[in-house]
């Protein structure tokens, strides 16, 4: 099939929640649905950022849907509770690293450094604007560096898979921080967006309620993954894998 870029590609997902600055050093977290699904089969670059010392998990419902049905009962963890359980797990235990938070929509800075500090009291935070990029990334990821200890903990929120891609260019050189690509949960969390009902979140349903409130942006995003998802995931069903454990 001539639209797959990247035919050998395996995809793990990670069952095990991990919060603990010390186990994850150098690592990388992301979360994938259907549409990053796609680009990765896609796009080479972004599959390579997946190749090493990342965790991945299933934030998609389909992605889910389809885990479960194929390779047994599976968990699905999205950006917006991977990132509100990890501050209170640090938050908790008054930890004194520096949490770095870079993106998010313009002006989005100070909102969230607000509400951050407001529900966190014992977090060290921190914020960048991501800076107006080229193709190459170059400038954004030496500006991000300049800005960052080499040892610290940053939460990405960009389109996937500039932040994956971002992340990996990263660590090329600073192999000690964590990085955790979240998407829009900046957007969330700073309250520029008002995050959909609990009980959609429950059934998974985050991505219909999105496409109401921007129906133009959402629409050319999802439809393709939509179609084209199931014909990658079904291909390449071996290499679609659950790990237990992170090594």
């Amino acid at each position: 099939m001539m639209f797959f870029a990247n035919k050998e590609l395996d995809i793990s997902f990670s069952e095990n929640l991990e919060f603990n600055y010390e186990n994850l050093i150098g690592r990388r977290i992301i979360f994938l649905n259907p549409y990053s699904v796609v680009n990765l089969y896609k796009d080479r670059l972004f599959a390579k950022t997946i190749e090493d010392n990342c965790i991945a998990y299933i934030d998609g419902i389909f992605l889910k849907l389809l885990m479960s049905a194929t390779k047994g009962k599976s968990k699905r963890v999205t950006g917006l509770t991977y990132t509100l359980d990890f501050l209170r797990f640090h938050n908790d235990r008054k930890s004194t690293r520096e949490i770095t938070f870079v993106g998010g929509k313009p002006g989005s800075g100070e909102l969230l450094l607000k509400k951050i500090t407001k529900n966190y009291a014992n977090l060290k935070i921190k914020y960048l604007p991501m800076p107006i990029w080229d193709s190459s990334l170059k400038g954004v990821v030496d500006f991000i560096k300049e800005q960052l200890r080499d040892e610290g903990i940053i939460f990405i929120s960009a389109t996937a898979p500039k932040q994956e891609k971002i992340a990996k260019l990263i660590h090329e050189s600073n192999k000690n921080c964590l990085i955790v690509c979240v998407g829009a949960v900046f957007d969330y969390l700073s309250g520029q967006v008002t995050p959909p009902p609990r009980w959609i979140s429950l059934i998974g349903l985050e991505w219909l309620y999105r496409l109401f409130k921007e129906p133009k942006r959402m629409f050319k995003r999802l439809f393709p993954s939509l179609v084209l998802f199931p014909l990658y995931f079904l291909a390449n069903l071996k290499r679609f894998k659950i790990i237990k454990e992170i090594n």
